[in-house]
């Protein structure tokens, strides 16, 4: 679903008779001020108490009504404006905030394509793990067509590369960046190229390309040694963390400035994540990720317990009173930036957190055995789409439509979800996370709502003040991405 914002009419020339509506809202109380969320719109307003005042005196009145009362309507034009354009105050029927089905215009523009099942280490938490697709190894054919079939329905793309460990086929890679980019320059379109790694194979060459293609680096690294080696190993149970961290020594402002780091919570780190995050702080990276263990894959028998989710949000929690305080370090925590985000864009492009979740419609996956998938979270048949030859747009508005996945977002608004004045800014949790823990996805999942319950108050109070310091922590880390990607061009 994606926004439009309508120009606010002109107040004093509307017929007498208009009605003017307040839309169900809910509100958050800061201080002296009230911040109104209409219920289920991606939208919000702060109000001062005053204004409050006047919000609730505007409710089913016409504008005759007020004309002929001892209000102007020219000293109300001002919260007139705000209140219909953030989608709190409808005209016959109809606000400034109108919503559209992107879906019915164009089809997936972020593709994530896995190159192999395969993979050089074998993590025992490894929630991508299968025997079965283990010898499987991506047709470059299938991902030419779903390419091409992307940007014929989108001026923009992603292409995401993945695994196993896709460094394994690198020069199938290359073969499709080339392939991408001549259409891209042919037409006139952009594309961007994103990578999750191990970050083991990465060599002179490797890392070059991978500058010169301006791609966004994702590495597995988990913490220290004691941490990293306890569950990343390689096929005869040997911890990776040393043959790693040597990448720093061979290529230090490329690991610290280019990479993102992504480390899998464990059972056991969970409940060291100070420790974690001194040791980020210490290697000066850019920007660091916490993301929960699936129980999926070879982690298929674990389960994420009260005291773990307690942990992993208390945590986070922490850092963002930190940064709301002014005290915050790099690395920048991409769990917080992408709680933050929604706030600051009624558009989001996160196709995670956006309502509905993007899986399937705004985001697909081509897997190493050539099977179409709405989400690279879990194997399971719920993200099925389709086989290797497929009509990726016809597949999207069929097939998808018919997983229970499609019907999620009518399920959330009939839910308790759909009372929460934070499922527009969340999206109901994500799916495949709902699946792996409750086996439906006609549910959520308990720790992500748990933090955002928690640090959605904190966030909506923040940056709804014009100057505040979660506003900077994110413009800072904004300015820092584009000037390494600045370096990164004036090195070519």
């Amino acid at each position: 679903m994606i926004y439009r914002s309508m120009a606010p009419p002109q107040w004093g020339r509307l017929p007498g008779h208009i009605q003017l509506e307040l839309v169900p809202t809910q509100t958050l109380v800061d201080g002296e001020d009230t911040i109104l969320f209409p219920l289920l719109k991606h939208s919000w307003l702060r109000v001062s108490t005053k204004d409050l005042e006047n919000v609730l005196m505007l409710d089913g009145r016409t504008i005759d009504s007020i004309r002929n009362s001892r209000e102007s309507i020219k000293d109300l034009i001002p919260l007139l404006d705000s209140l219909y354009s953030s989608g709190l105050l409808s005209i016959d029927g109809h606000s400034g905030l109108d919503a559209e089905r992107k879906e019915e215009t164009s089809g997936p523009s972020t593709l994530l394509i896995k190159m192999t099942g395969a993979c050089n280490i074998a993590c025992s938490y490894c929630y991508d793990f299968d025997q079965s697709r283990w010898n499987g190894r991506g047709s470059s054919t299938h991902a030419k067509h779903l390419i091409a079939d992307s940007f014929s329905v989108n001026d923009s793309i992603t292409v995401m590369f993945h695994g196993g460990e896709p460094l394994l086929h690198f020069s199938e890679i290359k073969e499709l960046v080339s392939f991408a980019n001549e259409i891209a320059h042919r037409d006139g379109k952009k594309i961007t190229y994103s990578i999750q790694t191990n970050g083991l194979l990465l060599d002179e060459e490797i890392v070059q390309y991978l500058l010169n293609e301006s791609f966004d680096v994702g590495i597995s690294l988990d913490g220290p040694l004691e941490i990293h080696n306890l569950y990343r190993v390689d096929h005869k149970g040997r911890g990776t963390f040393e043959a790693l961290i040597k990448k720093f020594d061979e290529f230090p402002e490329f690991m610290r400035t280019r990479v993102g780091f992504m480390s899998v919570i464990t059972q056991n780190s969970v409940f060291h994540l100070d420790q974690v995050w001194q040791f980020f702080r210490d290697l000066d990276v850019q920007t660091w990720k916490l993301s929960p263990m699936l129980p999926e894959g070879r982690a298929c028998t674990n389960q994420v317990t009260a005291n773990y989710i307690e942990s992993f949000v208390d945590f986070l929690e922490e850092r963002l009173l930190e940064i709301i305080n002014g005290s915050y370090h790099r690395p920048y925590l991409i769990n917080l930036i992408q709680a933050v985000e929604p706030f600051l864009s009624r558009n989001s492009k996160n196709v995670c957190t956006s309502f509905p979740c993007g899986a399937g419609r705004d985001f697909v996956v081509l897997d190493a055995k050539g099977a179409l998938r709405s989400c690279d979270c879990s194997y399971r048949d719920d993200f099925f789409l389709g086989n290797a030859d497929f009509d990726l747009l016809k597949m999207v508005k069929t097939e998808f439509k018919k997983s229970d996945l499609a019907k999620r977002e009518q399920w959330l608004v009939d839910s308790e979800c759909g009372q929460c004045v934070w499922l527009p800014f969340c999206g109901g949790t994500c799916p495949a996370e709902a699946l792996a823990n409750t086996g439906t996805v006609l549910a959520v999942d308990e720790l992500e709502c748990n933090l955002r319950k928690r640090l959605f108050p904190r966030i909506a109070k923040e940056v709804s003040q014009e100057s505040s310091n979660l506003r900077e922590y994110i413009q800072q880390r904004r300015s820092d991405r584009a000037n390494s990607l600045t370096k990164v061009k004036e090195a070519r």
